[in-house]
């Protein structure tokens, strides 16, 4: 069998889609294009500094104004443009649970970006580690942005989302005797204005990612 590959958003989006659409999103993972064009990458970058700051709105404030003073030279990065622009206005009217442990939080990037389930290997490559000390006990915690103006997350998808980022930091990045923070593994959907942590996941999540799993075996095998 083919080795699949398959990042957390397909996955978010898998579990509700029709067969039609799951041979797809297969097919898709399986056959990636070669050269994959990064969009919203300043955008992505200035709503990070947002969160390193304490959601400062200087960063955001920054970041469109580097954007409105490019002079794009194709339409793609004209289009790049204004959607990121849009982008960071909408990370802006997000509204977020209160997060008093993101204070005290340390920031860092993880080498480590996916986990296996069943033989699949989920790609989350989240956009933030956090980690804090609280009564001595060391917690981890980690934030993906999805940021897409044509797929947005749905409740379930943005539920698998932030599941992955807890699954992934409890078998790969979590050391010694970290604790796994659930409510700082946060998924942020910025179009769809949709802050979902994994404390709030519906209990049959764990079940129907590994079920999707299953299936995503299967039509491997089919093909």
């Amino acid at each position: 069998m083919a080795k699949i590959d398959i990042s957390i958003n397909p996955l978010a989006e898998f579990i509700q889609a029709s067969s039609l659409r799951k041979r797809s999103i297969v097919k898709q993972q399986l056959n990636p294009p070669k050269v994959m064009v990064a969009r919203y990458r300043t955008a992505r970058s200035h709503i990070r500094r947002s969160v390193m700051n304490g959601f400062s709105t200087q960063e955001i404030v920054a970041g469109v104004m580097v954007l409105q003073k490019r002079q794009p030279k194709t339409n793609f990065a004209q289009s790049d443009i204004k959607n990121s622009i849009e982008a960071l206005r909408f990370f802006l009217d997000l509204k977020f649970p209160e997060m008093k442990n993101l204070i005290s939080c340390h920031f860092y990037k993880s080498d480590k970006k996916s986990f296996e389930l069943l033989g699949v290997n989920i790609i989350v490559a989240p956009d933030l580690i956090l980690r804090y000390n609280k009564n001595g006990i060391n917690y981890i915690g980690g934030i993906k942005f999805h940021i897409s103006k044509d797929k947005t997350f749905s409740y379930d998808g943005a539920q698998v989302a932030a599941y992955g980022i807890m699954s992934l930091l409890s078998k790969e990045v979590a050391v010694d005797e970290e604790i796994v923070d659930p409510t700082l593994c946060l998924s942020i959907d910025v179009f769809g204005q949709r802050v979902m942590n994994a404390l709030s996941l519906k209990s049959d999540i764990p079940e129907r990612v590994e079920n999707a799993c299953t299936e995503i075996k299967a039509i491997i095998q089919s093909l």
